[in-house]
């Protein structure tokens, strides 16, 4: 409930700010010192949210235990260059109080809630991170996807980072093997995963190569890995927590052989989007699959996974397809033949 009201009173931000839909998210990192203190790292995006608010002298920092002013003699730097500004928190306020275990730290200026952390054990969906180690840092990561479209995620570093803002370096590895009953690997299974850790079916983001494998790289952040079998029964699933440079093992056994699959067609690139880069004047793409089955349908996805429009393919070897409306961005064409994925390539919309 608490994280929906966060995500409201960003909203209510957003409308402020104008034709801008930038929303700021003022902390860049959070962490412990070996003293127990809480430090925080503020980042340029401070600049934006007090050239466009007005509601109070200073800023309030929100955990479980209460609400904590700055000192009226703190002023947040109007210079980019200025930042990113790190702070002890537990200096700065006197009596703050804060749970390195499990708590939430939320940032406000007057009545708007700039940024929140929430942290803990387990894998309730409003912790964003699993405790943090000594000498770690939570860092929100900001990733551009393309013009208009930025996004933040909190994630995990080793050492606390003093110079840069909204990133960093530290990732982890995810080495997923499926095999079948008899110990051999399995080519081209499907594999959902999705960073922010919510269970999602919809369609698969990753394949395993011609040996069984697949490595993922990523930023120590939650994420969600599942696997299903050919019936399309649940074989794994899992929540991840993971730490900064940890290798994670995921080793997954399926109940039949991959080439026992009537309706599986292991060369996906057989699907061809062409072009799979359009502009603004281009609203036709012609699309390409050898030897389709009799019932086959083609699906358009957004960046999130949500189904655009699809259309019959069944028996073709080729289609043009008028697409609907796009706005810039990236798109996923999947074929489909009843609940097996056939095929997926990226459509890349430029305006």
């Amino acid at each position: 409930m608490k994280k929906l009201l966060v995500l409201c009173v960003l909203g209510v931000l957003a409308l402020g700010l104008g034709a801008n839909p930038y929303v700021p998210n003022v902390l860049s990192r959070v962490w412990f010192d070996y003293t127990g203190d809480c430090n925080i790292q503020f980042g340029s995006d401070l600049i934006l949210a007090v050239q466009h608010l007005t509601g109070g002298p200073g800023l309030t920092l929100t955990t479980g235990t209460g609400s904590f002013s700055t000192p009226a003699s703190f002023n947040p730097p109007m210079n980019e260059s200025d930042y990113p500004i790190n702070l002890n928190i537990s200096e700065l306020i006197p009596g703050f109080s804060i749970d390195p275990l499990a708590d939430y730290l939320c940032v406000l200026y007057g009545d708007y809630n700039l940024d929140a952390l929430r942290w803990g054990h387990g894998d309730d969906y409003g912790i964003y991170l699993h405790p943090l180690g000594p000498d770690q840092a939570a860092v929100h990561v900001r990733q551009v996807y393309y013009p208009g479209e930025t996004f933040f995620f909190w994630a995990k570093e080793n050492g606390v980072d003093l110079i840069s803002e909204y990133e960093t370096a530290d990732r982890c590895t995810y080495n997923i093997h499926v095999s079948n009953l008899s110990g051999d690997p399995v080519p081209n299974h499907p594999v959902f995963f999705y960073p922010g850790g919510y269970p999602y079916y919809y369609q698969p983001t990753h394949y395993t190569d011609a040996n069984g494998n697949l490595q993922i790289e990523e930023y120590a952040r939650r994420c969600w890995i599942g696997i299903r079998d050919w019936n399309y029964n649940v074989l794994f699933e899992q929540h991840f927590f993971p730490e900064p440079d940890q290798i994670i093992p995921v080793n997954v056994i399926i109940n039949s052989v991959a080439n026992e699959d009537p309706l599986l067609t292991p060369e996906l690139s057989q699907l061809a989007v062409y072009p799979n880069v359009i502009s603004a004047r281009q609203e036709t793409v012609h699309i390409s699959y050898l030897k389709a089955p009799a019932e086959a349908r083609l699906y358009l996805y957004d960046l999130k996974g949500r189904e655009l429009e699809s259309r019959d393919m069944s028996a073709l070897d080729e289609l043009d397809w008028n697409l609907p409306e796009l706005s810039s961005g990236v798109y996923f064409v999947a074929l489909k033949s009843g609940t097996r994925e056939l095929g997926r390539q990226k459509l890349i919309v430029i305006k």
